[in-house]
């Protein structure tokens, strides 16, 4: 048993000095080659656009992330809004995709909470990506007040109700 938590301790050092080699090797890019650059001090990051591809970069200038994204907005409350072929998600201040993209639309996070839409319907996610409302049964879902109230409408029934943040109806 022993050998084989050597053995793992191995692998795991390894693995480590790969990943940190690998990671300070990245080339830098010659930033007056893009189209685009614009740094986010707030998450100490750069947003940039090359061939028409958007990826985030490090301090020195490092891709995060690779030339994939068709847009990738501004952050706020460390995260951003990645678009990926038509489709939207987020990605956090290090680089991590939290929300693959797959809704139609994604809005700014207010509070910890994000409002999405597919196929015409609104939900509500958390700072995790986590469905609290799913996106299909409420046609409008406005922003959340102090109270951590929002209005959503279904239109077909010509219903407006009061709802929290896991879509729980309010009286």
């Amino acid at each position: 048993m022993r050998k084989f938590l050597y053995f793992l301790g191995a692998i795991a050092v390894f693995l480590l000095l790969f990943v940190s080699f690998k990671y300070l090797t990245v080339e830098r890019i010659d930033t007056s080659k893009l189209e685009y650059i614009e740094n986010e001090d707030s998450v100490k990051l750069k947003r940039a656009r090359q061939n028409g591809k958007w990826a985030l970069l490090d301090n020195e200038n490092r891709p995060v992330t690779d030339f994939e994204y068709d847009y990738i907005n501004t952050f706020v409350e460390n995260r951003s809004e990645i678009m990926k072929n038509g489709k939207y998600g987020f990605i956090d201040d290090k680089a991590n995709v939290i929300v693959e993209p797959k809704y139609d639309l994604v809005f700014d996070y207010s509070n910890g909470l994000a409002k999405v839409t597919l196929n015409g319907k609104w939900g509500v996610i958390d700072e995790n990506g986590i469905e609290l409302i799913s996106p299909n049964y409420y046609d409008y879902i406005s922003n959340f007040d102090y109270k951590g109230q929002a209005k959503a409408e279904v239109f077909k029934e010509n219903k407006v109700v009061i709802i929290d943040k896991f879509g729980n109806i309010q009286k």
